[in-house]
């Protein structure tokens, strides 16, 4: 893959996975979608839950399309070796175009990141409530045999107030913060090659 096809991937990739995260997380605040047409589900806890698994895959994608352009330029400035968001500017050397690689690179990768940290933050202790009364005193992050035996999934649980849970609790709780927990980390691994780069001796 060359590297103009990586820079176009990038872009496109970076700023669909920005305008989707975005979305979730004004979602999650208000119970409103904003671009109706990326939310994955019509009530907000299956949409936070379906779009937090969905940041992290996409972001690894993007990891992936980071380190592949930072290979392929190996040996070239760090500002170089950062793909740009659509296009890359015609002099690399310019402060402006560091500054749009790396804002770019924030905006795409590092604020996603973010938003998937948050969901998981508010989700972790909200109560999970049966509607059939069976179990009681759930939260996000419970764990019980008895969830695992009964195979409780979808319609019979809500997270909090929202209806429409459609995940199954004694599992995909520790799955998805597994997940977003190595997304983060590839993250600031990445951030950590840039700034080392960024500082090298010359």
């Amino acid at each position: 893959m060359d590297r103009p096809t990586l820079v176009k991937i990038y872009g496109v990739v970076g700023a669909t996975l920005f305008s989707f995260s975005f979305n979730l997380f004004w979602l999650e605040r208000t119970g409103a979608s904003i671009i109706k047409q990326i939310v994955p589900h019509s009530q907000t806890a299956s949409a936070i839950l379906i779009g937090t698994v969905a940041i992290a895959l996409v972001s690894y994608f993007l990891l992936l399309i980071v380190d592949r352009h930072w290979r392929l330029q190996a040996t070239r400035p760090w500002y170089n070796r950062l793909p740009g968001a659509f296009v890359d500017p015609p002099d690399l050397r310019d402060w402006l175009a560091k500054a749009i690689k790396l804002f770019a690179y924030l905006l795409f990768v590092i604020v996603p990141a973010c938003i998937a940290v948050h969901f998981i933050d508010e989700l972790w202790f909200k109560p999970v409530v049966d509607r059939q009364g069976v179990f009681n005193d759930l939260t996000f992050h419970s764990m019980t045999s008895a969830i695992r035996a009964e195979g409780a999934f979808g319609e019979r649980f809500r997270i909090g107030d929202r209806d429409g849970v459609s995940f199954f609790p004694a599992i995909e709780p520790i799955g998805i913060s597994l997940l977003v927990a190595a997304q983060c980390a590839w993250t600031l691994f990445q951030i950590g090659r840039l700034l080392r780069s960024m500082y090298r001796r010359k």
